[in-house]
């Protein structure tokens, strides 16, 4: 039950990786993002310190991407390797999140809840084995 509310809560992330998506490949009239989102202060933020400028479209479709992949894993591919993956790669992304949301102002504990669930839900889908490798005998 834990792992298909886990499954359910992190497959909410395709929205905004579907707004990056739709942004890095100059098309950001069909999924705009909202204004309160603060998306241009919070890559503002981090670009010149963590990410080049040069490599910062690269970056937000590489993201956008990545949280597309969360929702497919969930229900179509169920890759145990993929699962994994996405939570390691979760790690450091949602840390560059939360440092994002307090550079702009954002860094009441409401605000840095996702940066702290989302890793545990993608920790917890990678913890319980789409496969598991156990399949019935057949004689």
């Amino acid at each position: 039950m834990l792992t298909f509310i886990s499954k359910v809560f992190s497959s909410f992330m395709a929205v905004p990786g579907a707004m990056m998506v739709a942004r890095s490949i100059g098309k950001a009239d069909l999924l705009p993002m909202p204004a309160e989102m603060l998306f241009d202060d919070k890559l503002a933020a981090v670009s010149p310190r963590f990410i080049p400028a040069e490599h910062l479209v690269n970056f937000v479709l590489a993201a956008g991407c990545c949280k597309i992949l969360i929702l497919l894993n969930n229900w179509v591919l169920k890759s145990d390797f993929l699962a994994s993956l996405l939570f390691l790669v979760s790690i450091p992304g949602f840390i560059l999140v939360a440092y994002a949301h307090d550079a702009v102002g954002q860094g009441a504990l409401a605000d840095q809840v996702p940066c702290l669930v989302m890793p545990l839900c993608l920790m917890i889908i990678a913890a319980s084995g789409f496969g598991s490798g156990t399949k019935a005998k057949r004689n």
